[in-house]
């Protein structure tokens, strides 16, 4: 096992000694302890983060059932249905590791992201408005002002009238 941990570290360029500590919180979460989390143990994982969070902010904070497998499909790259360690690593790492983001500014305040936990919630804001934005796309287009549709029209108009 430890030598799978320094393995993989090496290969996605982690640092070993925080692809240990991902290892020992996989494990921890590893209900069964069949080496894979499935998606009961992944939302605890998800589930304790946020609670991390709530308790320093003293909010209550819930995951939505839509936004948890959201998450799942993210992590789960290979859809097998169980999250081995390599596919946690990385999305562990990519997800909560301060020194692998640049601070994200807030779309709801002037501070930046700078933390694990605040990155994985400035992630959520972001996913939000891009579905939103998905969603809403159509209503978004700009639509031409009458006064102007008028216009052209009288335009279209005239120019039959001189033909």
């Amino acid at each position: 096992e430890e030598r799978e941990t320094r393995s993989l570290a090496r290969k996605y360029g982690i640092d070993i000694s925080y692809a240990e500590f991902v290892r020992k919180e996989f494990n921890r979460f590893d209900s069964d302890g069949s080496g894979s989390l499935n998606y009961e143990d992944f939302s605890r994982v998800v589930q304790t983060l946020t609670q991390k969070k709530a308790s320093v902010t003293r909010t209550r904070v819930e995951v939505s059932d839509q936004r948890m497998r959201s998450l799942w499909q993210n992590v789960d790259a290979d859809g097998s249905g169980a999250v081995e360690f390599d596919e946690f690593l990385l999305w562990f790492h990519q997800s909560f590791n301060p020194s692998n983001k640049v601070a994200l500014p807030s779309f709801h305040s002037d501070k930046l992201a700078d933390s694990a936990t605040e990155n994985f919630y400035a992630s959520m804001g972001r996913n939000r408005l891009s579905h939103w934005l998905e969603q809403h796309a159509k209503d978004l287009e700009p639509v031409e002002d009458k006064e102007e549709e008028e216009e052209k029209e009288k335009e279209r108009r005239d120019r039959k009238s001189v033909v």
